[in-house]
């Protein structure tokens, strides 16, 4: 028997006001002493990614 191997990728794209969403996160925590609801950051970066696995 033979073996065959099989690569595989994962490719991430990020939407464009992802790290903008991420920066106004930190300011406003910086401002308020506050810590973000992780969840809901969570919620939206998730949106805001696409995720594929591609055959090399």
């Amino acid at each position: 028997m033979s073996r065959r191997f099989l690569r595989l990728s994962v490719r991430v794209t990020v939407r464009w006001w992802v790290p903008l969403y991420i920066r106004g996160v930190i300011f406003i925590s910086m401002i308020t002493g506050r810590e973000p609801d992780p969840v809901k950051v969570e919620y939206w970066v998730k949106k805001g990614m696409k995720t594929e696995v591609v055959e090399d």
